[in-house]
């Protein structure tokens, strides 16, 4: 995460004072019979925005959560024989897709928005992607290695409820603006 604040710092195009964690993020989920409709996407992004209102992209998304149940965990790597896992599934739809986020105005205060696929900057290797299971849960060592070959993916275990995870992650993004990460 340090080198993404230096990115942003050096780049001149993004307002760190917009860096923050959002929630309920939601995509146009596309089906084989219909062009889809707005529903849950990732389980957190922590993202910046652009300091022109005119510019593309933006937004850009810094890191992408997804939090795993014992049940739900190996969705991660592979979701019902389909080769690519939820995260897979993230980026597909993040790259492809109409994208809600709740995102921060210069001013503080919060918006929901839809973006276009060519407002959002989205990276397999740039961005970071997290997912985080119950403890003592584990991914297959095989399944972790193809993630990390396809995108920039670690995971971790937990045993917090989701507003601990909310703020972990403010956590973060507070060590980010002032550039202790």
């Amino acid at each position: 995460m340090g080198r993404a604040r230096a990115r942003l710092a050096r780049s001149g195009l993004w307002d760190v004072s917009t860096l923050h964690y959002a929630r309920r993020t939601k995509g146009i989920a596309p089906t084989r019979t219909s062009p889809g409709h707005l529903a849950d996407l990732a389980d957190g992004v922590v993202l910046v925005r652009a300091k022109h209102p005119d510019a593309k992209p933006q937004v850009l998304i810094i890191a992408v959560f997804e939090a795993k149940s014992r049940s739900n965990r190996g969705d991660v790597i592979t979701r019902s024989g389909e080769e690519l896992g939820q995260l897979g599934w993230d980026f597909e739809r993040f790259s492809e897709e109409a994208v809600e986020l709740e995102v921060l105005r210069p001013d503080r205060t919060v918006e929901r928005r839809l973006f276009r696929p060519d407002e959002i900057r989205i990276s397999r290797y740039e961005t970071q992607w997290r997912a985080f299971l119950p403890k003592g849960e584990t991914l297959s060592k095989k399944g972790a290695e193809r993630l990390r070959q396809d995108l920039s993916f670690e995971w971790t275990t937990h045993n917090t409820m989701d507003h601990q995870l909310q703020r972990i992650a403010d956590g973060i993004v507070r060590a980010l603006v002032r550039g202790d990460l």
